[in-house]
């Protein structure tokens, strides 16, 4: 009586890159946007640009025809992203900041939350002196062309230096010249 050779196991379907390749087309525009949106992560949080194709490659099995392409639309996408409106986007980044801080002293990590702080100061322009803010909302308020020449005009009375805010060094001349007498004429 001969042997039976046993049967090879079946081969199990791969339906992960099977399902990719049905629904992909052959171009960017066709990936789905959570790839998409993974890419420009890659793009965001990598410096070279081959690190990011090769990850593309292999951790998105993205096809490598396509991965020049899928890279110029996310770079496209990145720069439509970067000229949103300022006020929307610094709203962006201090509500991240916001929850790094939270997360950081959840977890007792002082440091970072420290640094999460500050960021969130400069972000939010706290450093300036109290007499240099202006508002960008406000409608009468000066460019910073008025405020440069208003200062170079009123810093060789000597009345303060470069420290001193637009606003107090101006204070300061009104109340100079409402102390001294005014001229003669001769």
């Amino acid at each position: 009586m001969a042997r039976k050779k046993p049967s090879p196991p079946p081969k199990k379907p791969r339906r992960r890159a099977a399902a990719a390749k049905a629904t992909r087309k052959p171009a960017a525009a066709a990936l789905d946007d959570a790839i998409l949106q993974k890419v420009i992560l890659l793009l965001v949080s990598h410096q070279n640009r081959a690190v990011v194709a090769q990850a593309c490659a292999e951790k998105l099995d993205i096809p490598a025809a396509i991965v020049p392409a899928v890279l110029q639309e996310a770079r496209r996408q990145l720069t439509l992203a970067a000229d949103f409106h300022r006020t929307e986007e610094l709203g962006k980044a201090i509500k991240r900041l916001d929850d790094c801080y939270a997360r950081s002293l959840a977890i007792q990590d002082v440091k970072t939350a420290l640094a999460a702080q500050k960021e969130m100061n400069r972000l939010l322009d706290l450093y300036r002196p109290l007499g240099s803010a202006t508002s960008p909302d406000d409608a009468h308020a000066e460019t910073a062309e008025e405020l440069a020449a208003v200062r170079e005009y009123l810093e060789p009375l000597g009345l303060g230096g470069p420290e001193v805010s637009v606003a107090e060094l101006a204070r300061r001349a009104v109340a100079h010249f409402t102390r001294s007498p005014a001229p003669q004429p001769a």
